[in-house]
């Protein structure tokens, strides 16, 4: 689960990515493409929606991997070139909508936030009052912070595709702040009095913005968390274990 989440994430930037801001003017026409049946969004094919937009024109995608949707739901909105300005037509915006992959299994290829919710999920029953397992939880945090630190080495996620003759914004794809923020300070929101966990989080957030630091990436939201944590500690006078 792991390994395969952090290869979603390495797939997620690219050394060329086109930084440039897609400004769309007022005047453009745009069109709703939208859902032909329910299910998870498993996969976006953005070179193939690349491929059949109608030349000059922008496509924003609504949705992400992991999203669930239903019949009719915004799966992308689509700005005409102004040269090119009309409908869509019903069979392009079938190839637009068949872009999207769409089942009823939610899938990790695409969607890295499906693999941090496993871990998070096995590390929150492991804090439960039922189970009690603080060693469990403990031990999930480090995968976490492995699936962070892929996510950090990432940034910046890419948002921007640029076709032969289109371009395709993904703005809701997660970065890296949304990685922390759904996985280790999920666990730290529910560790409260744990001493085992919560020096387990500090330890692993702390050598997180040591590796960082050697790349010179910023690391001003990791060293946050890290006194948050470190605050806590402090503050426990009776432990729970």
């Amino acid at each position: 689960m792991t390994r395969a989440t952090e290869e979603t994430l390495a797939a997620r930037t690219s050394p060329n990515i086109d930084h440039q801001d897609l400004r769309l003017e007022e005047e453009r026409e745009s069109v709703s493409v939208r859902a032909f049946k329910p299910g998870f969004v498993q996969d976006i094919d953005v070179d193939g929606l690349l491929g059949v937009l109608p030349p000059g024109s922008i496509g924003r995608l609504d949705v992400r991997a992991g999203s669930y949707v239903w019949i009719d739901k915004i799966l992308a909105t689509v700005w005409l070139d102004p040269s090119h300005a009309g409908n869509l037509g019903d069979e392009l915006s079938r190839e637009v909508a068949s872009s999207f992959a769409i089942g009823d299994i939610r899938t990790i290829d695409q969607d890295p936030i499906y693999g941090l919710q496993q871990l998070v999920d096995i590390g929150l029953r492991a804090l439960s009052s039922g189970i009690n397992d603080p060693a469990t939880a403990a031990d999930v945090t480090h995968h976490l912070a492995r699936l962070t630190l892929a996510a950090y080495r990432a940034e910046p996620t890419r948002r921007v595709f640029v076709g032969e003759h289109a371009q395709v914004f993904a703005p809701h794809r997660p970065g890296a702040r949304e990685m922390l923020n759904h996985g280790l300070k999920a666990i730290f929101r529910d560790s409260t009095d744990r001493v085992s966990v919560l020096c387990a989080l500090l330890a692993d957030v702390e050598d997180l913005v040591a590796l960082l630091n050697e790349s010179n990436l910023d690391t001003s939201d990791l060293e946050e968390f890290a006194r948050s944590v470190r605050s806590r500690l402090e503050s426990i006078d009776d432990p729970a274990e």
